[in-house]
């Protein structure tokens, strides 16, 4: 397994993002990294002393080659409901969600992004600037919307959060 963490390695280096432009080099690393992801798809789904391995190896890389670029597990989600949160929050592309899922979890993708996910991509955007706002209107939102989630209904969901963030960065 570690030399096919060693060549994932390789691949994701930040010298060959420069060169997905070039379609046929996008397509042979692509290529390459569907090879690899099989291969740790395989070991996800295996057995705990596989998964515990290949989850501590996997931690902070950025791998998952997905929109053109190499992410962390971190900034995707296998739902978002918009996908204007980009280049920090993107939604798994369906072809991942079919081959990859035992892989993408145990590294790290979750089902959605919470508050805190947008707040911190506002925070990289504008540098801090607009962090007192945001916290507080994601305060608000979260306590409307746990307080409706107890009555039986929910007022917002991820889309809403999206529109907030898309909102906020075209004050720029």
């Amino acid at each position: 397994m570690e030399q096919v963490l060693d060549q994932l390695d390789t691949l994701s280096d930040a010298s060959t993002e420069n060169y997905l432009g070039d379609e046929r080099v996008l397509d042979e690393v692509e290529r390459t990294c569907f090879a690899v992801y099989t291969f740790l798809q395989a070991k996800a789904a295996a057995s705990s002393v596989h998964r515990r391995g290949l989850e501590e190896a996997l931690a902070g890389r950025y791998f998952v080659l997905a929109h053109g670029r190499f992410l962390s597990p971190k900034q995707l989600a296998f739902e978002l409901a918009a996908p204007a949160c980009a280049p920090y929050l993107y939604a798994v592309p369906d072809t991942y969600r079919r081959r990859y899922p035992a892989l993408l979890r145990l590294a790290g993708v979750r089902d959605r992004f919470d508050a805190g996910d947008f707040v911190l991509a506002l925070q990289v955007e504008f540098n801090g600037l607009v962090r007192p706002v945001v916290v507080g209107v994601v305060t608000i939102w979260s306590m409307v919307n746990t307080t409706a989630r107890r009555r039986g209904r929910a007022l917002m969901r991820d889309a809403t959060k999206c529109r907030l963030y898309t909102a906020t960065q075209r004050l720029s």
